[in-house]
C-alpha cells in the first residue's frame, strides 16, 4: 500500500483512497472504485481507467492486494461503546457487510433529513437506496434487490464493502 504520508487521490473518485489497491500498472485506487473497473463488463478484459493498461479479473482476489487493502478493518473484538453509533449495513453473501465510511454518511445524512430514497455512487455504479422498504439496487438493474439495515456500528459483521475482516475470536491452530 501507498506510504501514509504520500497525498495519494483514487483515479477515479478522485478522493483519498479508502481501503487503497495499486494496479499492475501502480495507479492507485480505492478498493471499491478498483472492484467497479472489474465489473464494469463481465466479458473485457478490466483496463486501468487512468493509463489503459490491462490487468486480470482476478487481481483483486489475490491474496497480497486483500491483504493490503484490508489493512485498516482490525482484528479485535467490537468495541464497548457507551453511545449509540450508527451504521449502515447491506446483506450480502452469507451475511451482513458494512457500507464504507464515505458511503455509511451520505446514507446516514439523507436517511436524517427523512428522505425516503436516496441515490450514490457504489463501484462505479449508480444505486438507489430505498429507506422504505429497506432495500439498495443498481438504478439500472432495479429487480435485482440486496436488504440494507442501520444497526449500532458495534453489530457483528463479515467486514467493510467486500473486505473480510479478519475473525477477532479465531483459534490459533495447533502444530
Amino acid at each position: 500500500p501507498p506510504d501514509p504520508g504520500d497525498t495519494y487521490v483514487c483515479c477515479v473518485c478522485l478522493d483519498p483512497p479508502v481501503h487503497p489497491v495499486k494496479l499492475p500498472c501502480n495507479h492507485i485506487y480505492c478498493y471499491l472504485c478498483a472492484k467497479g473497473l472489474v465489473m464494469a463488463d463481465n466479458f473485457s478484459v478490466p483496463l486501468c481507467s487512468l493509463c489503459r493498461r490491462e490487468f486480470s479479473r482476478d487481481y483483486l482476489g489475490s491474496a497480497a492486494v486483500l491483504h493490503d487493502a484490508s489493512q485498516e478493518l482490525n482484528d479485535t473484538p467490537p468495541l464497548e461503546v457507551t453511545e449509540a453509533v450508527w451504521q449502515w449495513f447491506y446483506k450480502g453473501n452469507n451475511g451482513w457487510w458494512r457500507f464504507e465510511a464515505r458511503n455509511n454518511e451520505e446514507l446516514e445524512e439523507n436517511y436524517m433529513q427523512g428522505k425516503q430514497s436516496m441515490t450514490t455512487i457504489i463501484c462505479g455504479n449508480l444505486y438507489t437506496i430505498d429507506f422504505v422498504t429497506m432495500e439498495q439496487f443498481q438504478t439500472s438493474r432495479p429487480n435485482k434487490k440486496r436488504k440494507i439495515k442501520r444497526d449500532l456500528k458495534s453489530s457483528d459483521c463479515k467486514g467493510v464493502a467486500g473486505l473480510v475482516k479478519r475473525s477477532w475470536n479465531r483459534e490459533t491452530p495447533t502444530l
